[in-house]
């Protein structure tokens, strides 16, 4: 019987991408969707690009990657696509954190020192902090066998992902949300302004993009109180030309349902980067907006 569920599941299932990207359908939507280059980010070769054009660098982990979302609706391409202004260069690294995002940042800065970058588009994810978790969350034996057998079983992973991003999902946000109320805030504010030094020690002006967790609206109102301190951050580290995308306001300007990918998968949804990838356009230029702080 479970061999015949396999078989039918394998049929008729189609693929998905996973917010933890494991099992054996996420693997398989990574596959149909994603493309990287030689460097594994999810853009061009550089060789290809046109550096007569002022450079626009988009730093981030998996939501400025786009995971979940096909490659020509993700925020960087978008923009790439609606202006004729800009080259870009997309850094986006699922599972980076706020330490990784300086190293890469200055790594490629030096990459396009022929070029003039106007802008750094710096997407923050609350979980950025956790290179600073005191005690991370561990799967058991039977959670490692599970796992184990998700990458290859339909059915495994069709019954288990939901458990296990429930039980992981919880314990994990729970271990970064004590990271921001303990000593090491203050560490990581310190290297997120090191992102902002390197810019603007470059004359790069600096867009923030800080996400809120998007599993639902307890989970965003809840992530709300550690997005606020890094609206206070920014209005003391931020230069002139410098803005910040209320993306909690902007979250909510739509329904529950089409925030993220799927059940599944709490990243952003093909509609948030379109109405993100605006917001961005609109902070370039400078427009008045309610959910835009531009540095005074």
């Amino acid at each position: 019987m479970v061999f015949v569920i396999e078989v039918f599941l394998r049929i008729f299932l189609t693929e998905r991408s996973s917010g933890m990207n494991m099992g054996i359908l996420n693997k398989k939507f990574s596959k149909k969707y994603y493309a990287t280059n030689k460097e594994g980010y999810r853009d061009v070769e550089y060789f290809k690009k046109n550096t007569e054009k002022d450079f626009i660098i988009f730093l981030g982990d998996s939501f400025t990657f786009g995971s979940g979302v096909a490659q020509d609706k993700i925020f960087p391409s978008i923009i790439l696509k609606k202006n004729d202004k800009y080259e870009i260069l997309n850094l986006g690294v699922p599972g980076t954190n706020t330490l990784d995002h300086y190293n890469l940042y200055k790594k490629n800065i030096k990459k396009v020192k022929d070029s003039n970058i106007d802008f750094l588009i710096y997407q923050y994810f609350v979980n950025d902090i956790d290179y600073l978790i005191k005690k991370r969350p561990k799967f058991s034996k039977f959670e490692t066998f599970l796992v184990n057998k998700m990458k290859k079983s339909y059915l495994v992973d069709y019954i288990y992902t939901p458990f296990l991003l429930k039980k992981f999902g919880k314990n994990y946000m729970d271990e970064i949300f004590k990271s921001y109320e303990n000593v090491n805030f203050e560490i990581h504010l310190n290297d997120i302004n090191k992102i902002f030094k390197k810019s603007h020690e470059n004359n790069i002006k600096v867009v923030m993009l800080p996400f809120p967790f998007l599993n639902n609206k307890k989970a965003l109102i809840f992530s709300e109180r550690y997005i606020n301190k890094l609206e206070d951050f920014f209005k003391t580290n931020c230069n002139n030309g410098d803005a910040y995308l209320r993306i909690n306001s902007i979250v909510m300007t739509i329904s529950e349902d089409k925030w993220t990918v799927n059940k599944f998968d709490a990243h952003p949804s093909e509609t948030l980067h379109s109405i993100i990838s605006e917001k961005i356009l609109m902070s370039l230029e400078k427009n008045k907006d309610d959910s835009i702080i531009y540095c005074n």
